[in-house]
């Protein structure tokens, strides 16, 4: 046996490298350009995430690992104290649409803010 590595061995990296890429390209257009500003000045920031979807236990939970999750309305979790790198990794996820800043999307933090989520029809997590 020659003990060479078999093409699919030596794709590995190349399809790792091209994914890598990718996100970081589709993290930029993803990010408010305001959110980006924030981000810069190096200090924990407030961030919206949407998802294409009504966010799972399993989304929740891998958020409050990188922030302090304060809500979820619709599609949206909110999180406070996310540090900027933190905030670069969450917009590189390919299930994640949009990250947003303060205030986060028309009419989601009047709600959270107003009482009961029950009302608005979203649920806010007590953390």
């Amino acid at each position: 046996m020659s003990g060479g590595r078999t093409g699919a061995g030596s794709s590995s990296p190349v399809a790792w490298a091209g994914w890598s890429g990718y996100a970081s390209v589709a993290a930029w257009q993803k990010l408010d350009p305001a959110l980006g500003t924030a981000l810069r000045s190096g200090q924990p920031v407030g961030i919206w995430v949407e998802l294409p979807f009504p966010p799972e236990e399993f989304h929740i939970r891998y958020m409050q690992d990188r922030g302090t999750v304060t809500g979820v309305r619709g599609r949206w979790i909110h999180l406070t104290r996310v540090r900027p790198a933190t905030a670069w990794s969450i917009a590189r996820l390919y299930w994640v649409q949009r990250v947003r800043g303060e205030p986060g999307p028309q009419g989601a933090q009047e709600s959270v803010d107003r009482g009961s989520p029950r009302r608005a029809g979203h649920a806010v997590l007590s953390v």
